[in-house]
């Protein structure tokens, strides 16, 4: 978990190599060494971590079996962090049961670890790969979803990943064998990226919702649906720390983004019956 402040904790069950540990309550965990260090992100697999620093670099702890930590290491396992990889634009992790995804400030979308079912997107030499590797049919990709896999009866199922693309395309990758793909049939191939154009239509509901558009943003980002009461309209980063406060005028604003740094922040629209917020990604392109 991150907190207001930034910090990272964990709590559970831990292997450090050699016996599990049990942190009962949550503990603050530091990036080497950095006690100063904050965090954007965390993501967890089966028996490992990443994390997104402040800084939009990316680091990993727990099990490299799949070479889930990336090419920075060949350990078979650390409780030390390690640095995924050298670049330092990321704005965003998701990580699988034994894999891991991350999407840079370009919207390229990259991925390594467990590849059992092609649940990466490709096809690799072997299981699984350390090497970042860029989906070139994945960029401009809003979020991704991969499957947490369980074990039931000395099988494990579940090896499937899904990407929203900006323009509504949907991408799905992995196994079908219960029709989770969403392709109408069921087989027990394994499935490399595939993307279908899609138009995206939001559900009207009776729960006021603000709505951001463009997400990602550049330069300029509209906030619509703002309710009549609300009063203050608040930019806010994933610390908490307040950025921007104006005074709400009308039910569609506009807000300038062109002097945030890329990353992830918050809109809250606040009145005296509620408190509303939203998350949105500023990105070059």
């Amino acid at each position: 978990g991150i907190d207001t402040n930034g910090f990272l904790y964990l709590w559970g069950l831990v292997f450090d190599g050699f016996s599990y540990l049990i942190f009962d309550e949550p503990t603050r965990m530091t990036v080497a060494d950095d006690t100063t260090a904050t965090f954007t992100d965390v993501s967890v697999g089966w028996d490992f971590l990443v994390c997104l620093r402040s800084d939009s670099t990316l680091w990993a702890l727990g099990s490299n079996y799949y070479q889930c930590l990336g090419s920075m290491t060949d350990s078979l396992y650390t409780d030390e962090w390690v640095k995924v990889s050298e670049a330092h634009d990321w704005i965003s992790i998701h990580c699988g049961s034994i894999c891991a995804y991350a999407i840079n400030s370009k919207s390229e979308t990259f991925a390594w670890g467990g590849n059992f079912f092609n649940q990466l997107g490709f096809e690799t030499d072997g299981q699984s790969t350390s090497t970042l590797t860029l989906l070139e049919d994945a960029v401009n990709c809003n979020e991704i979803q991969a499957a947490k896999s369980y074990l039931y009866d000395n099988s494990i199922y579940g090896f499937h990943t899904f990407l929203l693309k900006k323009n509504g395309a949907l991408c799905h990758m992995g196994s079908n064998y219960a029709y989770q793909l969403g392709t109408g049939e069921t087989d027990t191939l394994w499935h490399l990226i595939a993307c279908e154009e899609t138009s995206i239509h939001e559900a009207e509901t009776t729960i006021p919702v603000l709505r951001l558009f463009p997400n990602p943003c550049q330069d300029m980002i509209t906030i619509s649906h703002i309710p009549a009461d609300a009063r203050t309209l608040i930019l806010c980063d994933l610390s908490g720390r307040i950025i921007r406060q104006i005074p709400v005028t009308e039910e569609t604003m506009q807000l300038s983004t062109q002097s945030l740094n890329d990353g992830i922040y918050l809109i809250q629209v606040s009145g005296p019956t509620r408190n509303l917020t939203r998350k949105f990604i500023k990105c070059k392109q």
